[in-house]
Parts: structure tokens; sequence; C-alpha cells
């Protein structure tokens, strides 16, 4: 096992509180367990793991991340994540690999998230020639949430984000009765909104999206025409 990973498991363990682990438990609706350390304090911890000069090589953050994973505490899939993230703009889509693989276990709403926005959305707004590819694989894949990955990739593009991908990504999966694709569009769509309110309200006035995307995508329009 990486040293990095015994370690930062070990700050870990020292700072445990099962008192804030049994409500972080119940907040996450039972998924998963947790050493109890709240966010302020991990980033805190883990900070001198994470400085420029103490970061592993990239060709080691795979294995990393996926030893992280295999531990059962939420605050090591956390950690491998936030690696991750200090080391986006050095991944290559080879690494969207991994992040397939990481979407796909231990899967809950905290951890796809922080894949979409700030890895894989960081990876191909660097590698824009191999969007189409993983976007298209994304939408269509049978697993729900890489589809939600596939709609939040672009979340923070702004002016970069290619509207076409998005709306397609939207509309396939419209209809879904799953909370967490209609929430996702939603989400997408009002991120968006900020930057083209004219034509997300066009999409969402012209097509039969759920109850709670619509309430969602039009938020921010809604409250800027009061």
């Amino acid at each position: 096992m990486n040293n990095l990973v015994k370690e930062i498991a070990n700050v870990f363990k020292l700072n445990a509180d099962d008192a804030v682990a049994a409500g972080m438990k119940a907040y996450m609706k039972n998924q998963f367990d947790f050493y109890g350390i709240k966010s302020p304090l991990r980033k805190e911890l883990q900070k001198p793991f994470l400085e420029k000069s103490k970061l592993p090589k990239i060709e080691n953050v795979s294995q990393i991340a996926i030893e992280c994973w295999q531990y059962p505490k939420r605050e090591m899939h956390y950690f491998a994540l936030d690696l991750l993230d200090k080391v986006s703009k050095k991944l290559s889509p080879q690494h969207l690999i991994l992040v397939e693989e990481l979407v796909q276990s231990k899967s809950w709403w905290d951890t796809v998230d922080l894949i979409s926005t700030k890895v894989s959305g960081t990876i191909l707004l660097n590698n824009p020639e191999r969007i189409n590819e993983f976007a298209s694989k994304w939408n269509l894949h049978p697993n729900m949430w890489i589809n939600r990955m596939g709609i939040l990739f672009q979340l923070k593009y702004k002016q970069k984000t290619n509207s076409d991908i998005l709306f397609h990504h939207c509309l396939t999966h419209a209809s879904s009765n799953e909370f967490f694709i209609q929430k996702a569009i939603g989400w997408a769509l009002r991120e968006y909104s900020k930057t083209n309110p004219l034509l997300v309200q066009s999409i969402i006035e012209k097509n039969n999206f759920k109850p709670l995307s619509v309430r969602e995508g039009m938020r921010i329009i809604l409250k800027t025409n009061l």
C-alpha cells in the first residue's frame, strides 16, 4: 500500500469522532461509514499532504485514488478526490477510465458531483477534441451516475459550454424518473442560464421536462424577471 494512503488514514483515525460520524452517516442516508471529521477539519488535516512539494508523481495518482477508495470510511474517498482535483490540470483523457470506475463504485451524489465538475470537467476542458467521444459514451451509458456525470461535467464551463451537447444530454434523460437525474438536469440548465438565459428558457418551454428539472432550471431566470 502507498505510504501516502497509510499516513492520511492514520491522521484521520487519530481525529475520529464517533458522535460526529453518526450524524454524517445519517445525513448520507446511511450509505457510508465515516471517521467523523467535518469538512473544515478534514481539509486542514490533509493540507500538508496536498502541498505542491508533497504531491505524488502523476503516474502514481490513479493507484493512490484506488487504494483510498477501498477504505470503508468516506473521508478517504474525499481525500482521493481532493488529490485528483489538485493535479487535475496534469491529468490526461486516459485518467477518465479511472474516473468512470470511481463514479460507478460507492456511488452517491457527493463524490459523483465532485468528480464530474472538478476532475472529468477539467480533463475535457483541457482536451476539447475528446469531448464528443466521452460525452456520447456517458450519455448512453447504462449506469445512472455516469449519465449524471455526462450532464454535469460542463457545469463550470460558462461561455465554453457546448450547448448542443448539454441540451442533447438533458433531453435524452428528460423523462427519467430518477431523482438524481432530474436534479442534475435542472442544476445544469440553471447554471448555464447564468450565461445564456434566453436559450435555456426556450429549451425548457419547448420540451417536456420533469417538474423538478423545470423548477431548478428556471430558478435564476424567474428571479431575474421579477
